[in-house]
């Protein structure tokens, strides 16, 4: 096996590449079968979050797809984690979500973009007119910063 940044390289005893479908369906095959019985929920948002929007109602936890607009009353601050990044989307597709993002916020509303790599980066932006402007980062910030800044600019 070699890795790389980007990649896991698997390698057969003769040191033959193994194809990647071929090793796939190999560890699929062997993978446990689901049975249909009962399934436990995860969830993805902090227990002390969820408890805190039972407690005040102020606090929301609401699924969205970025993608779409946001359907709700404008909002005080969004934070948005190991979502918007080249890994997953294009230039394009991230501008789209950080348009809709923006959109969401109240005029003086604020937006926190979080990667979690080797050491969590983020970047805070503050809404300023009808666009996101940098007020501070961490670890270098994040790699879409400049996606952020020219959001709205056209608007």
């Amino acid at each position: 096996m070699k890795i790389t940044d980007r990649f896991v390289v698997y390698y057969d005893r003769k040191n033959l590449l193994l194809p990647l479908k071929w090793l796939s369906n190999l560890l699929l095959s062997r993978a446990p079968k689901y049975d249909g019985g009962a399934a436990r929920e995860i969830s993805l948002c902090l227990p002390r979050l969820m408890e805190l929007a039972k407690k005040d109602s102020r606090v929301m936890i609401l699924e969205w797809n970025m993608f779409d607009p946001w359907p709700h009353e404008k909002v005080d601050l969004i934070k948005i984690a190991n979502v918007l990044n080249r890994s997953y989307f294009t230039n394009g597709e991230i501008l789209a979500a950080i348009e809709n993002l923006r959109r969401a916020l109240k005029p003086d509303g604020r937006l926190l973009v979080v990667e979690n790599r080797a050491v969590e980066q983020w970047s805070l932006f503050a809404m300023e007119g009808s666009s996101l402007k940098l007020v501070s980062e961490g670890n270098g910030g994040c790699d879409i910063s400049s996606l952020v800044e020219r959001s709205g600019s056209k608007n």
